[in-house]
């Protein structure tokens, strides 16, 4: 219970590194207005800033910004992403499919990825991607281990569209946000706890599964330091996620 500030969503999610981004609120003692945001050129990936009283987590890439058109028109137009770019969204009503194109070259490999569950969102998302003619030439989906993400090979030159919806057409609002990142494969890698807690018996171990997102075609070992840890909690060995698991 509190009588301070409180963010029940905040659109668009994140924004790049060294601009000024307008984020829309919504919560309990917040400004009515959209607000300015400037995300600095160190950001880390989740850049958490202060409005008011209420601390505001937003996701920070370095990759140029589109948000979705409200009015279309021409969808394919209005809603074209030149890769490596991140398009912002929203699943407003059930049953709704957000599409974006982009172009590509026959054998040219793209990474596309959907941030949206790891950032507070509760859309599950599905990823499909169709050639010009219609045809579904990838497909990706989301889960309990986190948001979908592909790597996508042209069979051949031309235009391409994907599809952002949820897992289930009964689901939709306007906190069903999303990011959607095009970019070429570079080698990287994030992580994520599988769940959004732990209990330690005293005197016993517990498991933290921790997923490892790799891009890039990164294979290699990655090494796992835990911080902030309560006192008395140890990790008794350093782990280690082998290559390519």
């Amino acid at each position: 219970l509190t009588t301070g500030a409180v963010v029940d969503r905040v659109f668009p999610l994140g924004g790049r590194r060294g601009e000024r981004t307008r984020i829309d609120l919504s919560g309990h003692g917040l400004p009515s207005s959209a607000v300015e945001v400037e995300i600095p050129r160190n950001a880390s990936r989740h850049f958490i800033t202060k409005i008011g009283e209420a601390s505001v987590r937003l996701d920070a890439d370095d990759l140029p910004e589109s948000p979705e058109a409200v009015d279309a028109g021409d969808p394919i137009k209005a809603n074209f992403l030149v890769a490596p770019a991140i398009g912002n969204g929203r699943i407003e009503k059930p049953g709704e499919a957000d599409s974006w194109s982009f172009s590509a070259k026959a054998g040219e490999m793209l990474e596309i990825e959907l941030r949206a569950a790891r950032l507070g969102s509760p859309l599950l998302g599905v990823l499909t991607v169709r050639d010009a003619g219609g045809k579904v030439v990838a497909t990706a989906e989301g889960g309990p281990q986190g948001d979908p993400s592909l790597r996508f090979t042209a069979p051949a030159s031309g235009l391409f569209t994907v599809a952002v919806r949820d897992r289930f057409a009964s689901r939709g609002g306007p906190e069903f946000a999303y990011r959607l990142r095009i970019d070429r494969p570079s080698p990287d890698f994030d992580l994520q706890f599988a769940a959004g807690s732990l209990t330690v018996e005293r005197g016993k171990q517990a498991a933290l599964k921790i997923l490892v997102n790799r891009r890039g075609g990164l294979n290699a070992p990655i090494r796992i330091t835990l911080e902030g840890l309560p006192e008395g909690v140890v990790v008794p060995k350093e782990p280690v996620v082998a290559a390519g698991q």
